[in-house]
């Protein structure tokens, strides 16, 4: 179910999981969970993020990604996987097509996108660059975009362009920084 859920954002799948472990208790876990990862600014009141109730900030979001990129990277593996057909036990068949326009891209660790009419087009990503000869990780966190595609491709070529400059990105500052 990680599939569907992480590469269409199927919010019926989220349901679905909740419903499996009870919608409140799975509600409960999740926000438990955001503590944990001393995401202070964040809740979730329901499993599939449509709630306007759901709320968290780039600071927050880029502690998850941290914690995925060290703990989880198979997370990020189904974020970049291009499709999937998932096969039941009855040997019906459903496909999964990925909604992140950058799975392709061989420097696309992983990302999840999403929309919500508070939030507007999202996007969480992680991408690998060479720094001083050292490859690193470099997160990108869209919120409150019109196009979250085009927009992270705007701060993935500044980070790429600022990262080979004359000082590297030791000169370049963080997005949230300069917002």
């Amino acid at each position: 179910l990680l599939y569907p859920l992480l590469m269409e954002s199927s919010n019926g799948v989220a349901d679905k999981l909740a419903d499996y472990y009870g919608q409140e208790a799975f509600v409960h876990w999740m926000n438990t969970t955001a503590r944990s990862l001393d995401m202070r600014s964040t809740h979730f009141s329901d499993p599939s993020g449509l709630s306007p109730g759901n709320i968290s900030t780039s600071d927050d979001l880029f502690r998850l990604t941290a914690y995925l990129a060290d703990k989880k990277t198979f997370i990020w593996g189904i974020t970049r996987t291009p499709s999937k057909t998932l096969v039941a036990s009855d040997g019906s068949s459903y496909p999964v097509a990925n909604f992140n326009k950058f799975f392709d891209r061989p420097d696309f660790i992983g990302g999840k996108v999403g929309y919500t009419d508070e939030a507007n087009h999202t996007m969480v990503s992680l991408f690998s660059f060479s720094v001083g000869g050292e490859t690193r990780r470099v997160a990108f966190i869209v919120l409150q975009s019109k196009d979250f595609t085009a927009d992270t491709k705007a701060l993935v070529s500044w980070f790429g362009k600022a990262s080979k400059s004359k000082g590297g990105a030791d000169n370049a500052a963080c997005a949230s920084c300069t917002q």
